[in-house]
């Protein structure tokens, strides 16, 4: 599958270490992340962020437990051992955006695969595919902001 665990673990990790939120939240969302943690652990940091709270592994850990109940100090511990620096964060952000890209287009080949098979027309097919290339990438629609790698559309 195409995840990046090292990426994702060194983006998450710098910004408890204090990098820059702002410099990758237009390049990624929780669902750039292949990894579910990853996407929970996202989730509370986009969260501390537009509070302009604090970021760091106590506000996070404190933000997942009261959101889900879920106490993850260890993952979290690991996180922070392994990211990246700071100046490196945008680098590393971009590869979790490609992966989740790469992502998306295998879930649209497969759907458009299993549209021919169940008898749709080549143009619907044709269709089908070209929506969702053009909402990945004007970054709206199904494939962004909310399911990356699942289409949006339903056949």
């Amino acid at each position: 599958m195409n995840i990046s665990k090292e990426a994702e673990i060194s983006v998450l990790g710098s910004i408890m270490l204090g990098a820059s939120y702002h410099s990758i939240e237009n390049i990624i969302t929780a669902e750039s992340f292949g990894i579910e943690i990853h996407k929970t652990i996202f989730t509370a940091i986009s969260e501390l962020a537009a509070k302009a709270f604090d970021i760091d592994q106590i506000t996070v850990s404190d933000r997942i437990e009261s959101n889900t109940g879920q106490v993850i100090d260890h993952i979290l511990g690991d996180m922070v051992v392994h990211a990246c620096a700071p100046n490196n964060l945008e680098s590393y952000a971009k590869i979790v955006a490609e992966k989740a890209s790469l992502r998306a287009l295998e879930a649209n080949s497969y759907k458009s695969n299993v549209m021919v098979q169940e008898g749709c027309q080549s143009s619907e097919v044709a269709d089908y595919i070209s929506s969702e290339i053009l909402a990945m990438s004007t970054g709206s629609s199904g494939m962004s902001g909310g399911s990356i790698g699942r289409p949006s559309k339903n056949f």
